[in-house]
């Protein structure tokens, strides 16, 4: 804002930006300003995931914080593997 960007400027209305340039403006305090931009944040993931789970060709591949690495690197290494087979 200060380099003279406008707030109605398309870059200006992206996660963060947006609710930061309405805390600097007055139209919210910091605390909601940062609730917005966790709220928003949690909203683009949840509209991603339902986007990627529309598409058939994604594997998922689950992961718990309990989940060996080594198993999991593994376990992705043979489906690249299977997908460059099946490509070939």
């Amino acid at each position: 804002l200060a380099d003279g960007v406008p707030p109605q400027a398309q870059s200006m209305h992206s996660i963060g930006y947006k609710q930061v340039v309405e805390y600097l403006s007055g139209s919210c305090d910091y605390q909601n300003c940062v609730d917005k931009i966790k709220q928003a944040t949690r909203n683009f993931a949840k509209r991603q995931i339902t986007w990627f789970k529309a598409m058939p060709y994604i594997n998922w591949l689950e992961i718990e914080e309990t989940t060996d690495l080594d198993y999991l690197a593994n376990k992705l290494a043979a489906e690249v593997r299977q997908n460059e087979n099946q490509m070939a």
